[in-house]
C-alpha cells in the first residue's frame, strides 16, 4: 500500500506471502471454498515457508510471473512481518540464501521467536540487531514510532551492507496507507489529499476503530518509495543508498526527541510536510480503540501560526520545493515523487487571502 506507485512505475513485480498462521487461518475464512485445502502448522514453520516462497518466484516463474524472470528476488516486511523478517535475516538467510537483499519496514526491539508454540519457545536475544557478516544489502526503515517503541534499540552503525533511515514526522502507520493509497493511481492526486487532509485531518473511517486525536498525515509514503528504490539499486548495481542522519534525541529511556518550535522531531530523514509543515506530526500519543496507539498523531497549526510562517501563497511553495529539492539531492526522495508533492503544494490555497 506505501510503495504501489513505485512498484508499478519501475516495473517490479510484487508477490505477497501469507508465512504466518494468522494469515492463512483468515484467508481461508474469507473464502472457505476457494482455500479449503490450505492448512499452517504453526509460526514456527513461516520462515520455510518465506524461503520456499521466495524460491517458487525464482524457480517457477513460468507458473508465479506468467514466464517473466525476476533478475532479484527482494524480502520486504512491515510491522509483524518486519520482526519475522529480522529473524529471518540473521537466522536463516545465511543457511537459505534465497533473497538478495532486504527491506526490514518498522520494526521494534526485538525479533521474532524462532521457535513457538506449539513447537518449544526459542526466542531471540533482546534487542536484536542485524549481523554483519550477511553478504546482502539490509535496508531498515524506521518510523517515530519504532524509534520510541524500541527505546533506540534497533539502531546500530551504518556500514557497506546496512542502512538506517528514521523518518521524521512519521508513525507506525498512517492516513495515506488507511484512508489514500488504494485510490492512489500516482496521478499525483494522492499528494494533493494527503496535504488537504494535513489542514483538516478526521478520524479514520474505519468500522470499529475511533481514535482520540487525528492520526498521521506525514510524508512516509514518497520516502519510502525511494527507500524501496534504493535498495534495488544496491543490489543490482552496487549503488549504496545516502548514509541518513538519525532522529534527535534528548534521552534514551524513555526516548524523548528534540523538537522545533512547532514540535516537530528534528534530525533524520525529513520530508516536506516536517520543513515546511503545516502541522505538528507525531508518531506517539494517539489514544482510542485498536490500533490507534500505531497511527501517530497530526495537530494542525492555527490559522495564526499558518498566517505567520507563509504570508503569502508563494513563501509556502518556495519553502516546500526548497524542501523537495534538498530530498532529491540527498537521495532520500525521487524526482517524480518530488514533482507530484511540489504539484500539490502549488494547487494548494496555503497562503492565499480569501
Amino acid at each position: 500500500m506505501l510503495a504501489h506507485n513505485l512498484l508499478i512505475r519501475e516495473g517490479f513485480a510484487w508477490v505477497g506471502v501469507s508465512a504466518q498462521k494468522l494469515g492463512v487461518d483468515a484467508t481461508r475464512k474469507a473464502d472457505p471454498v476457494r482455500y479449503a485445502a490450505l492448512s499452517h502448522p504453526g509460526d514456527s514453520f513461516s520462515y520455510d515457508i518465506f524461503s520456499q516462497a521466495g524460491n517458487a518466484v525464482r524457480k517457477n516463474a513460468a507458473l508465479m510471473l506468467s514466464g517473466l524472470k525476476p533478475r532479484t528476488v527482494l524480502g520486504i516486511g512491515e510491522s509483524q512481518s518486519a520482526e519475522r523478517l529480522v529473524t529471518y535475516v540473521d537466522a536463516v538467510h545465511p543457511l537459505a540464501h534465497v533473497y538478495d537483499g532486504f527491506l526490514v519496514h518498522s520494526r521494534l526491539a526485538n525479533g521474532a521467536p524462532l521457535s513457538q508454540s506449539p513447537q518449544a519457545n526459542i526466542s531471540t536475544p533482546t534487542a536484536t540487531r542485524f549481523r554483519n557478516d550477511l553478504g546482502v544489502p539490509v535496508l531498515l526503515f524506521e518510523t517515530e514510532t519504532d524509534v520510541v517503541f524500541s527505546g533506540l534499540s534497533d539502531r546500530q552503525p551504518d556500514t557497506s551492507r546496512f542502512r538506517l533511515w528514521e523518518v521524521a514526522g512519521s508513525s507506525h502507520y498512517d492516513s495515506y496507507g488507511l484512508t489514500i493509497a488504494a485510490s492512489d493511481t500516482g496521478d499525483g492526486q494522492g499528494a494533493v489529499l494527503n496535504l488537504a487532509a494535513t489542514q483538516n485531518p478526521t478520524d479514520i473511517p474505519i468500522p470499529g476503530i475511533t481514535c482520540s486525536q487525528p492520526i498521521n498525515t506525514g510524508g512516509t509514503h514518497w520516502l519510502l518509495q525511494a527507500a524501496v528504490h534504493w535498495l534495488n539499486r544496491w543490489v543490482t548495481a552496487g549503488a549504496a543508498p545516502p548514509i541518513a542522519p538519525r532522529l534527535k534525541t534528548l534521552s534514551p529511556s524513555p526516548v524523548e526527541f528534540a523538537r522545533d518550535a512547532d514540535g516537530n522531531v528534528l534530525g533524520g530523514v525529513r520530508s516536506p510536510q516536517v520543513d515546511a509543515a503545516l502541522a505538528t506530526l507525531g508518531g506517539t500519543g494517539n489514544g482510542g480503540s485498536s490500533f490507534c496507539f500505531l497511527f501517530g498523531t497530526t495537530v494542525p497549526f492555527s490559522s495564526t501560526r499558518v498566517a505567520a510562517l507563509y504570508p503569502n501563497h508563494r513563501t509556502f511553495v518556495s519553502r516546500w520545493v526548497r524542501s523537495t529539492q534538498r530530498d532529491v539531492s540527498s537521495g532520500f526522495l525521487l524526482a517524480p515523487d518530488a514533482a507530484e508533492l511540489n504539484h500539490s503544494a502549488r494547487a494548494s490555497q496555503i497562503g492565499k487571502k480569501h
